[in-house]
């Protein structure tokens, strides 16, 4: 049994009606992975993988000899399965009858077997499913196998082929003649053949690819020759289309001016077009494929190249950027190079397709252009007028600085936009447009000239008087239209206000030429009137009479003082007061001429708003304001005048309009709800002798008086107006600063007498004389009096210890009031005087009181005022 221990092969002894394992060999041991004490212990069926009664009767026939050679799968320690041949017989071991087993491990083989028939396998189904021919020769140039592809191409069935020739097939003889002679040199070589041949089958003339393959012996001999024949008809067709497709292409490419190339993602150049080739200085595009920019130009252009490559590369999008580059011959040019990505079947980028452009000229000329309309933007905004061109969709096309100025915005904002939609008010907006549609007509003589407002960024209107055109195009279509205007608002405001000062003037004028003689005829009446009243006290009626007919000269002289305040002729004497507390009292005075159907509300600020003012002319502003107010309200249903009083701040458009520059102002408003003034009437308000009222119930004044009030005042008046609703009048007086209030709206006057002072007259009409004369004497003075200025200064210097007092009308023949006054205070400079006037249209009395410190009054005058005036200098 040495000889079973030393066996190289794997051997067991095994039981062969148990199935146990007797004995096992070192092999044994090394394959299976058991000790030999182990694999004492184990039954043949713990190493096959066959079910036991499968394994019985495998032994069953290993004893009785009927069979010796089986192939198992027998499983190891590790529990591995390997592929075992088993030769197997009865044999007498320490006597007993024992199967013998020796084993080897196929495994690998049997691998490679599968491996080999998987292989044949797939290689037959495709040759039987492959729309190639494919077939084996012999060394006798007999066909072995055939497809079933060859039905196809040749009409007959491949068993028909088997065992054959070509030449015994009954193919062409010249045809077999070279098929023979590559097969033969395929099998002497051992070298793959390949020849291209024209057959003619049953579906007509076909090319036919042929390969041979040789397969070799163990020997290195060649013993058979797989062929492959593939019909490439359509193929030839499609490369020969291709074919002259491509140079077509290339033909189109070459002739095409622009530069046309092809790089790869390293940046060689992979093929280009003619117009390339002489950009570079080649002959020809061989010459070019292979190479890179940096061959081509200076490291300078090639990186920024290759820059912009790499740039397209990351986005993988196509690119467009103008490059400079340089001929051979010197010549720089600009081009504009489009790049794009040249992508494979799978999308992926494998390089890119340039196209470049030579737009050097288009360069310069946009570059002229382009100086040519900064230029004309230039000349365009150097002019004092507005320019702006519309086209035929209504757009501005061109705006010039003074219109950007002018509208209020920067020119990105008006070009583009729509004018009527963005910068004419609607209210005249039908009216521009029908301008427009004359002038793109054709029609242009009409409305060369028109004016038209317009609406600023601020909302302001500004008037423009137009000067049009119309834009044609080469030929000779109207394409648009330019306008060049004129901002005229201030001017037509200047001609308004020009207008207006002539009429003042004109009113001043007749006004100034009555008013003296006027007012002194009013003192005497006046004077008279006070005289007889005093002598006639006991009769009361008469009394009465008397005191309408008083009042009614001081109504006639109230007339002539409105109608010089509008015509600001006459002075005012501005003192500081309280507007607030002003107009508290003012209204309580004021609002009893109301009827009480009127309801009357009234928000008065608590500010204490300090102004420069005339008491006599700002109650008269009231009063006429409210009167106005009063009489619109005759006939409403449920009438209402609202006045408020509060602290105004104006914003910069308030400033412009009105061209004051204030810091702030007192806003006095009064609204009634009547019916309106429509617009007609609204612009001339103001005018003296106008007026909305039927005749014999208003005298055109009373708004005329508060205007020129206001403008004395330095103030501001507007007024606001929707026909059938409501109209508010809005007064603004400027603020005074950090001063305080001498007037106090409750003082009153009272007839003040006088204790027999010698009082000085002089005025050259002798009914006021003697009628002053002889009101001072009721007074209780004694009186002077002389006829002009010469003898006033004879009389005082007669006199002058006796006299207390002078007044000196302002304005008499030989030498008037200041004259005089002025000689008789070198005599006597502390001598008060009293000026009394009916007008002076010189303006001169504030001089005059700037020199001496005198003090005025005007005629017609009131009893008790100049005798309070003469109290206060005779204290």
């Amino acid at each position: 049994m040495d000889f079973f221990k030393e066996m190289k092969a794997v051997a067991l002894l095994i039981d062969p009606e148990q199935g146990n394992i007797l004995d096992a060999n070192h092999a044994a041991l090394n394959f299976y992975g058991y000790s030999y004490e182990q694999i004492q212990q184990l039954n043949i069926s713990d190493i096959n993988t066959l079910s036991e009664a499968e394994i019985k009767s495998e032994m069953q026939k290993a004893a009785t000899e009927s069979r010796d050679h089986f192939f198992f799968k027998h499983r190891l320690i590790n529990g591995d399965v390997r592929n075992v041949e088993v030769w197997s017989g009865p044999i007498e071991y320490q006597g007993q009858h024992v199967l013998y087993s020796i084993i080897h491990d196929i495994t690998e083989r049997v691998q490679t077997e599968n491996a080999l028939q998987q292989s044949e396998m797939h290689y037959r189904a495709l040759a039987e499913n492959s729309d190639d021919v494919i077939s084996n020769f012999n060394r006798e140039l007999k066909h072995l196998y055939v497809n079933p592809a060859v039905t196809a191409m040749t009409g007959l069935q491949p068993e028909t082929f088997i065992g054959k020739t070509h030449r015994e097939m009954g193919f062409p003889s010249e045809m077999c003649d070279a098929w023979e002679t590559i097969m033969t040199r395929a099998f002497e070589t051992g070298e793959t053949q390949r020849n291209e041949f024209t057959y003619t089958g049953p579906n007509g003339a076909a090319t036919v690819d042929w390969l041979l393959n040789p397969e070799f012996a163990d020997d290195g001999s060649v013993n058979s020759l797989v062929s492959h024949l593939r019909d490439i008809t359509v193929f030839k067709n499609n490369e020969y289309n291709l074919a002259q497709t491509n140079a077509l292409l290339k033909a189109l490419r070459d002739a095409v001016p622009d530069i046309i190339f092809y790089k790869d993602l390293n940046g060689v150049y992979l093929g280009c077009n003619q117009a390339m080739c002489d950009l570079v200085g080649k002959k020809s595009e061989k010459h070019i494929i292979g190479i890179t920019d940096f061959d081509l130009f200076d490291k300078k252009v090639a990186d920024s190249f290759r820059q912009k490559d790499q740039e397209m590369f990351i986005q993988g999008q196509p690119q467009r950027n103008d490059e400079w580059v340089t001929y051979p011959d010197g010549t720089r040019v600009l081009l504009d190079t489009l790049k794009a990505p040249l992508r494979d079947d799978n999308n992926n980028i494998i390089g890119l397709i340039g196209a470049s452009r030579d737009i050097t000229e288009r360069h310069q000329a946009k570059q002229d252009i382009h100086a040519a309309q900064e230029r004309a933007q230039t000349y365009l905004n150097i002019a004092s007028v507005m320019m702006i061109a519309i086209d035929n969709n209504q757009i501005v096309t061109l705006a010039n600085k003074k219109a950007c100025e002018t509208l209020g915005y920067p020119e990105h904002k008006l070009v583009g936009k729509n004018w009527f939609d963005h910068f004419i008010p609607a209210h005249n907006n039908k009216e521009v447009k029908a301008v427009y549609n004359q002038l793109m007509a054709g029609d242009v003589e009409p409305v060369e000239y028109f004016t038209n407002q317009i609406i600023t960024s601020t909302g302001e209107e500004r008037t423009v008087a137009w000067h049009n055109t119309n834009i044609v195009d080469d030929t000779g279509v109207i394409i648009g239209i330019l306008g060049s205007g004129n901002d005229i608002t201030d001017l037509q405001e200047m001609e308004e206000k020009f207008n207006q000062a002539q009429k003042l003037e004109a009113i001043g004028t007749l006004v100034g030429g009555i008013a003296h003689d006027f007012n002194n005829m009013l003192a005497a009446i006046s004077g008279n009137l006070f005289l007889i009243k005093g002598k006639i006290s006991e009769q009361p009626e008469l009394t009465d009479k008397l005191s309408k007919v008083d009042s009614l000269c001081f109504k006639a002289g109230h007339m002539v003082s409105q109608l010089l305040t509008f015509a600001c002729k006459d002075s005012v004497e501005l003192q500081t007061l309280s507007f607030t507390s002003f107009l508290k009292e003012a209204l309580k005075l004021t609002k009893v001429g109301i009827p009480e159907n009127i309801n009357i509300s009234q928000h008065i600020c608590s500010e204490n708003l300090i102004i420069k003012g005339d008491a006599t002319q700002l109650q008269q502003i009231i009063m006429n304001l409210l009167n106005n107010a009063r009489d619109a309200l005759d006939g409403v249903r449920e009438p209402h005048i609202e006045i408020n009083l509060k602290l105004f701040t104006p914003d910069k458009l308030f400033m412009q309009k009105h061209q004051v520059d204030g810091d702030s102002y007192a806003q006095l408003t009064i609204t009634d709800n009547g019916e309106g003034i429509n617009k007609e009437s609204l612009q001339r308000i103001f005018e003296p002798f106008f007026t909305t009222k039927e005749q014999g119930k208003g005298t055109g004044l009373g708004l005329a008086m508060v205007f020129g009030a206001m403008q004395s005042h330095h103030g501001i008046i507007d007024v606001e107006s929707t026909l059938h609703e409501a109209t508010t009048f809005n007064i603004y007086l400027p603020l005074e600063q950090d001063v305080k209030a001498d007037f106090n709206p409750n003082s009153h006057e009272e007839i003040l007498y006088g204790n027999n002072e010698i009082i000085l007259i002089a005025d050259d009409e002798e009914q006021v004389r003697e009628t002053l004369a002889e009101v001072l004497q009721g007074l209780g003075y004694q009186v002077l009096a002389a006829q002009d200025g010469n003898q006033a200064i004879e009389l005082f210097k007669t006199h002058q210890h006796e006299i207390n007092l002078l007044i000196l009308d302002v304005i008499m023949p030989k030498l008037g009031g200041i004259e005089a006054a002025a000689k008789i205070h070198i005599l006597k400079p502390a001598m008060p005087i009293l000026y009394a006037t009916g007008y002076d249209k010189n303006n001169v009395l504030i001089n005059a009181l700037k020199e001496d410190g005198g003090s005025v009054i005007a005629k017609p005058y009131s009893v008790a005022s100049i005798s309070r005036i003469i109290h206060e200098l005779l204290k």
